[in-house]
């Protein structure tokens, strides 16, 4: 079973192993080409660095992070302060 948690979503989450690919990891909705953003729960968490086919699976040895990179500040000031 496949659990896709965000329309916006090109991967999907295992709730068993499907063949290399073990429970609770990413799984291409489509194909993927080398360079897309691979988007979860509809946000971007990095690009890939190489071509998955549907079904494949998204990791790290194909998958360049953008998770824990610095992000902007809020550009709104606290209220309250």
């Amino acid at each position: 079973m496949l659990i896709r948690v965000h329309p916006d979503d090109n991967v999907a989450v295992t709730t068993e192993a499907l063949g290399e690919v073990p429970a609770g990891h990413k799984v291409a909705l489509g194909t993927l080409r080398a360079g897309a953003r691979v988007v979860k729960y509809g946000s971007s968490i990095g690009v890939l660095t190489a071509d998955v086919a549907e079904g494949g699976w998204v990791h790290s040895h194909n998958l360049r992070t953008e998770l824990g990179a610095e992000r902007e500040p809020e550009s709104h000031p606290r209220e309250g302060r």
